[in-house]
């Protein structure tokens, strides 16, 4: 509009100037290009405070994209989580019926029809050869004492018996040899 009117030509003005005056038609032309300047000026003005404010915005949607991003980051590795947990339950419940299955199995492979017999036996056997060392070591516990009630003499006296039956041993090994 204003730069229309700057370049105006209409019937009637010679060579698109009004009838007037050189100075004043100078005048509108200086004040048209001054009022076109600061329309200019002030377009630039508001492109840029435009641009600025849309920066803004841009920052600020940034800003929550980054802090949504990361909040899904969370959500997500939360999920993973309980993931990782109900597999590593469901694995270990796994492992439980497994073994609940082998010690069933053991359990039904080691007492049946066939292996009861031999396991009463085995049993037997063992309580009476458990009998017969708990009286050993009662015997033996007894005689330990005896011999500890005869002190120390005794002792010195067990040591000669000793040597004097190895010497009757040696005796009779050489005796054995000479007869050979």
């Amino acid at each position: 509009d204003g730069l229309a009117s700057f370049c105006d030509v209409r019937p009637g003005l010679s060579f698109g100037y009004r009838t007037a005056t050189l100075p004043q038609v100078i005048g509108e032309r200086v004040s048209k290009a001054e009022q076109l300047r600061s329309e200019v000026a002030a377009c630039w003005r508001e492109r840029l405070e435009e641009a600025v404010r849309l920066e803004g915005v841009q920052v600020e949607a940034l800003d929550t994209l980054g802090r949504l991003v990361h909040e899904f980051k969370l959500k997500e590795q939360a999920r993973k989580d309980e993931l990782v947990q109900s597999e590593a339950v469901a694995y270990s419940q796994a492992q439980v019926f497994k073994v609940a299955k082998l010690r069933d199995e053991l359990r039904r492979d080691t007492y049946n029809r066939t292996t009861i017999p031999a396991l009463t036996e085995i049993k037997r056997l063992l309580s009476q050869e458990s009998r017969r060392s708990l009286s050993e070591r009662d015997t033996l516990t007894e005689r330990l004492r005896q011999y500890a009630s005869l002190g120390p003499s005794f002792e010195r006296l067990a040591g000669e018996y000793k040597a004097v039956v190895d010497q009757l041993k040696e005796k009779r090994w050489a005796l054995s040899q000479v007869d050979a």
